[in-house]
């Protein structure tokens, strides 16, 4: 059986996009870097928080918790989300911002980027 080049360009495509739509990109600058897991916390319909530590207060507050890997890709860092949680917020809000607090802690925020 012989695909196409076609077909196999439509295909990697779609193999792309179906990786892209787990991934966030965290510019580098916002996070201090200091290990390859993190704890995720679906804290509303339209916030994720990211944290290198375990957090009391996320966990009591949070819908759903997890933890995954980031990837260091020179400029940015690379957090590929959970299945479960890429499919609630990506499939509802492609679209996503990042900020930094103080702590350390991030908060991936979907939806109504742009809209200032």
């Amino acid at each position: 059986m012989t695909e196409s080049y076609g077909e196999l360009a439509r295909s990697s495509e779609s193999m792309l996009k179906a990786k892209e739509f787990f991934e966030i990109r965290i510019p580098k600058e916002l996070f201090e870097y200091v290990t390859h897991e993190v704890f995720i916390y679906a804290l509303d319909s339209n916030t994720i928080g990211i944290s290198p530590t375990a957090s009391e207060f996320w966990d009591k507050k949070s819908l759903w918790k997890g933890e995954a890997e980031l990837e260091d890709c020179g400029d940015y860092l690379l957090l590929v989300l959970p299945y479960q949680v890429a499919c609630f917020y990506k499939n509802l809000n492609p679209a996503y911002k990042v900020s930094v607090y103080k702590s350390g802690k991030l908060h991936i925020f979907f939806g109504g980027v742009g809209e200032d």
